[in-house]
């Protein structure tokens, strides 16, 4: 077996080194952000759910006209599927996982590091995709209403 010989290059600049551990630090804030995002994501989905139940609770006693179009109810629906749907994928993002790597072994905890990061970026994705279709689908059901009012 051969003896492995030193690279030999110029120390690192000052830059260049802050620069280092400002990726280390952007990368061990990765979940704690992805965090904050998924319970904002949860905030507004309860926030709109709580508004269109209240919404309902008041409606008027027979079901406004608008109501009745072809559209209106299977947009509604879609809704608030999509929007349950953004609240339980913003909710896996922060459910506590229990990762065990070992503690002396390095590729361990960076493999579990970054399964834990694709696990919260993954539940985030589809949590923003729903809640996406959740506000298109609502804002469709609002625009259909005004046009009828008018």
């Amino acid at each position: 077996m051969s003896n492995p010989q030193p690279l030999s290059g110029r120390p690192q600049t000052p830059e260049e080194k802050a620069l280092v551990l400002w990726f280390r630090e952007q990368a061990l804030a990765s979940p704690e952000a992805l965090e904050a995002a998924a319970r904002t994501i949860a905030s507004l989905t309860t926030a709109l759910l709580g508004v269109f139940w209240g919404v309902m609770a008041i409606a008027e006693t027979p079901l406004p006209s608008y109501l009745w179009l072809p559209w209106v109810r299977p947009l509604g629906a879609g809704a608030v599927l999509a929007l349950l749907a953004a609240l339980l994928c913003a909710l896996f993002v922060v459910l506590p996982r229990r990762y065990a790597p070992s503690a002396h072994r390095l590729d361990e905890q960076q493999a579990a590091f970054e399964h834990m990061l694709a696990w919260k970026r993954n539940w985030l994705t589809a949590s923003l995709v729903a809640f996406g279709l959740g506000m298109a689908a609502l804002a469709l059901v609002l625009l259909i209403a005004l046009m009828r009012a008018v």
